[in-house]
């Protein structure tokens, strides 16, 4: 059940229009005392059910953002890791390079001497 559809539970606080009491008097109750009990327990079940829902979406939201932290963390570490790689790799050609260059350097250099 969504947030939003809660908003339309009969008894709800948004039914009501509160307003800040103009004296320091507890307000009276009107009506019998089942009718007043019975208000009550739906105001209870409705706020349950609100903190209910709002806990967990904020749960939901909180492991997402622990997964993403995590993704983006393995990310960064796997971006090191192919980096270094990279490089790696990138060094070997250039002394497989070198070598040939000075090896047959040396070749001709024998040679000719």
């Amino acid at each position: 059940m969504a947030v939003s559809s809660l908003a339309s539970f009969p008894g709800g606080t948004h039914e009501r229009h509160y307003r800040k009491p103009a004296s320091k008097n507890l307000p009276e109750v009107i009506e019998t005392g089942s009718a007043t009990l019975r208000a009550c327990i739906r105001e209870y079940l409705f706020v349950s059910l609100f903190r209910a829902c709002a806990e967990s979406l904020a749960s939901e939201n909180a492991s997402r953002l622990a997964a993403m932290q995590r993704a983006d963390k393995n990310s960064a570490e796997m971006l090191g890791e192919l980096t270094g790689s990279f490089y790696r790799l990138r060094q070997d050609s250039i002394d497989e390079e070198l070598f040939d260059v000075v090896s047959g350097f040396e070749a001709l250099t024998v040679k000719n001497a």
